[in-house]
């Protein structure tokens, strides 16, 4: 018996054209296309701590507003009724040392986490580049051979074959 070989027309079959410097390349272009896809979520969790930073600042600005309003009504209320026997120095003291901790915090995390999400920015748009430019010198050189095998298959056919066919039609299938 005789074993048939099965022609090849998968997936694989095309990358019949591509020799070891073109695997290379595709390989660099998946790891890179992997790259460009694992960044922006790591991104996204740096601003996502910075911005929440910021609403927690934001929110004991506008309470501490809030709360100094009420504070200095109440006062002005026991001053004029009773003696001020309540320390309000010591309550405003306390009050402006959580705010100046939070501020310290938020102006300490900002630059580390601006410069963070630069350069995780930056390192996702150098993958996408480099991803896109290896995809796309791989597919140019596996493009060329196809071409240069189809010529080369096209010039040891029978002359009859091309006297067959229209004039220009094999040079516009040379071209697309």
């Amino acid at each position: 018996m005789k074993k048939r070989w099965k022609t090849s027309n998968g997936v694989w079959s095309l990358y019949n054209f591509a020799d070891k410097v073109d695997i290379q390349l595709m390989a660099a272009g998946l790891i890179l296309a992997l790259l460009q896809a694992v960044f922006p979520p790591f991104v996204w969790l740096v601003m996502g701590d910075f911005v929440s930073l910021s609403i927690v600042r934001e929110l004991f600005k506008s309470t501490k507003d809030r709360h100094l309003d009420l504070f200095e009504y109440a006062i002005n209320a026991q001053n004029s009724s009773l003696n001020n026997t309540f320390n309000t120095s010591e309550a405003i003291y306390e009050n402006s040392a959580q705010k100046s901790e939070i501020d310290l915090k938020f102006a300490y995390s900002a630059t580390p986490a601006f410069v963070m999400m630069l350069s995780l920015s930056l390192a996702t748009f150098i993958a996408a580049f480099l991803q896109r430019l290896a995809w796309e010198v791989s597919g140019i050189r596996q493009v060329f051979r196809v071409k240069k095998a189809y010529i080369r298959k096209l010039l040891h056919m029978d002359v009859a074959w091309l006297e067959s066919r229209h004039s220009g039609q094999v040079a516009s299938m040379l071209h697309e």
